[in-house]
């Protein structure tokens, strides 16, 4: 396939010519490595800076070093760069060898006569991202860097090599091959996707297409034309998973895919929309998919999905909307809906984690009709040592048995997040299963009005902590409750077993309607465990219950509870540092804990190392610039340095 460019105008900076010369390029490349071979340049009139003449030959003279770098920029009429890059190797002054090709894509103004920001390898400057080049490119203009001026210049390349290529896709296309503009559009994605390869663009018009058969994304993007997702609906007709990415350059973007079924022997039935063994995918709607295993969404093994909303979609086993294998990461999506089915040990409505990170997403609205110990309506992380949850909100889930928020298994980071309103038959908003050497890290959250409600030994509306090596920090815990009276150790708050270190938390407006052993704030449940510089104060037990605040399963644990503000029968064993008055909040009962001016928790703490460059819940200093003393409670109250007149004497 043949490229032909015209020029109208060619010429370097530094307003020089060269006339009647030619030359027959032997090889160029592109950056991906693709070769373009047979290339040749014809240069009708001019003169060059240098003394030397050029004539019509093969050779073009210079004084050079013996190897240097020239660059041409091409611009075609929609202000669109092709940039070529020739190496040239200097021999008796003579030039040996030119080749290599490199593109860029940007918009430019119009009639532009200088192109900034690019230089040539002595000037130690990096091209922009690049592409390979265009076919049928009409060129208003080039400017050549390396320092001349050529005007009325004909390039034509013979190409034997693969190249980058845009590929067009319209229910009112001509469906003329190649597909190379609107008018002979390919008619169906199957036909354009067979040309496209190398870093090729596939779009993709508005209107719905029907796929049958799971179309394999290489090193291709297809993108729907437009940016509007909803304008562009891939349909999997019920029976088939509509893609599989398997490049790293593979890309889909503002695409809706819809329809799709994952019950092929191939792929293990995952995926019901979308399996991604490697690539992107980008601001995609995903819904309506199903698959008869795992990801009834998205089946992921690695790559990213970001701004996408996956949602309504099932799984007949693990993972509603997505399931994340090894090492893939999920960053600023909306997983809502979605829902899995009876029958593993681990589940989740929404995302299910073997590995791989969620950040910066909503989950919300999914639900977990799965019994196995670690279900959960929302997100369920089992990835051992390999995961992350940070910056997100998960809301609104809700399983029947188990944990409606989150369960995270051992060694898991939750951060920044906010859980709040999910309901769980055992665990209303986050179950963290911590192991002997794991350290289970929940970090600056906020884990708000969840509900438990099974008549079971220990259900926690909030935050339970199971096993060892948990560090809850700068967190607030409030308004959970625990609803079913028979519950024997029900909490509202916070429940943890053993070696569990919760510091600058706030447990307020917690509740537990069972009353004996029922705790509304937190639940001291095992050995080694501590707590230091927290508030726990304003919740509530069940009728006659006395632990509204706290209850201690080992008095032992008493030794390490330190620098807290609580109200409880248990204060006499409390160390003295505690404090047992009312923490002077602005309004927790409506959802403010913030300390007032004369909280008796300003400065009330006891410094820690890592509070050296910390944050509170809020992003403050947990250290103040005038006073360097912690507050007690997830909120420093903030306190400026003294103002006013500085008089230094002599």
């Amino acid at each position: 396939m043949g490229a032909s460019f015209t020029l109208e105008r060619l010429k370097t900076r530094g307003g020089n010519a060269l006339m009647g010369a030619s030359f027959t390029l032997e090889r160029l490349k592109t950056r991906g490595g693709n070769a373009l071979m047979g290339a040749s340049f014809t240069l009708e009139f001019a003169s060059t800076r240098w003394s030397q003449k050029v004539a019509a030959q093969t050779r073009l003279k210079l004084k050079e070093k013996k190897t240097s770098w020239m660059y041409l920029m091409l611009i075609d009429k929609s202000d669109r760069i092709v940039m070529f890059m020739w190496k040239i190797i200097f021999q008796n002054k003579e030039v040996t060898q030119m080749n290599g090709i490199k593109t860029n894509k940007k918009p430019l103004p119009a009639q532009s006569t200088s192109i900034s920001g690019f230089r040539s390898r002595a000037y130690g400057r990096r091209f922009p991202s690049s592409r390979a080049v265009s076919n049928g490119l009409n060129i208003r203009q080039i400017n050549l860097l390396a320092g001349k001026i050529i005007l009325a210049a004909t390039f034509v390349f013979g190409v034997t090599g693969g190249y980058a290529a845009e590929y067009f896709v319209s229910s009112d296309g001509g469906h003329i091959t190649p597909f190379e503009n609107w008018g002979t559009a390919a008619t169906n994605i199957q036909s354009a996707l067979a040309l496209a390869n190398n870093g090729s663009t596939v779009w993709v018009s508005n209107g719905s297409y029907t796929v049958t058969q799971t179309l394999s994304i290489l090193n291709t993007t297809m993108q729907g034309f437009g940016g509007e997702r909803a304008a562009v609906v891939i349909n999997g007709s019920g029976s088939v998973r509509p893609f599989l990415l398997n490049h790293a350059s593979a890309m889909l973007r503002d695409l809706t895919i819809t329809n799709g079924l994952a019950a092929d022997v191939t792929w293990s039935g995952n995926g019901g929309g979308l399996y991604v063994n490697a690539g992107t995918v980008s601001n995609c709607l995903i819904t309506g998919c199903e698959s008869i295993e795992k990801g009834g969404g998205i089946y992921m093994t690695a790559g990213t999905s970001i701004a996408c909303r996956v949602s309504g979609n099932t799984s007949g086993n693990i993972g509603g909307g997505l399931y994340i294998n090894t090492a893939a990461t999920v960053a600023g999506c909306e997983i809502m809906e979605n829902s899995d089915s009876p029958g593993a040990l681990q589940s989740a409505g929404g995302i299910y984690l073997y590995g791989g990170t969620l950040t910066n997403s909503l989950i919300a609205g999914n639900s977990s009709l799965n019994t196995g110990a670690y279900a959960a309506g929302g997100v369920s992380v089992n990835g051992w040592l390999s995961c992350l949850v940070a910056e997100c909100v998960i809301s609104n889930n809700t399983s029947l048995t188990r944990t409606g928020g989150i369960y995270a298994g051992p060694g898991t980071p939750l951060l920044k997040s906010t859980i709040i309103e999910n309901s769980g038959g055992l665990y209303g908003g986050v179950y963290i299963n911590s192991g002997a050497t794991a350290n289970n890290l929940v970090f600056e959250c906020q884990i708000i009005s969840n509900v438990s409600s099974n008549d079971t030994d220990a259900d926690v509306a909030g935050l339970y902590i199971k096993g060892d090596k948990a560090y809850i920090r700068n967190c607030l815990i409030s308004h959970n409750v625990a609803q079913n009276p028979a519950g024997k150790r029900a909490t509202g708050g916070l429940m943890s077993s053993k070696d569990c270190t919760v510091e600058s938390c706030t447990i307020v407006s917690n509740a537990t309607l069972r009353s004996g052993l029922g705790t509304g704030g937190y639940y001291d449940g095992g050995v080694a465990n501590h707590l230091v510089n927290c508030i726990v104060y304003g919740n509530k037990s069940g009728i006659g219950a006395s632990y509204n605040n706290l209850y201690l399963g080992f008095l032992a644990n008493t030794n390490r509870f330190l620098n807290n503000c609580t109200i409880s029968q248990l204060y006499k064993y409390l160390p003295p540092s505690n404090i047992t008055l009312p923490p002077g909040l602005v309004d927790y009962e409506n959802g403010d804990a913030h300390l007032l001016e004369d909280s008796p928790c300003f400065n009330a703490g006891t410094n820690q190392i890592w509070m050296l460059g910390a944050v509170d819940l809020e992003g403050n200093p947990r250290l103040d610039a005038r006073y360097r003393i912690v507050d007690i409670g997830c909120y420093e109250r903030i306190c400026l340095p003294p103002s006013g007149t500085c008089i230094m004497l002599k």
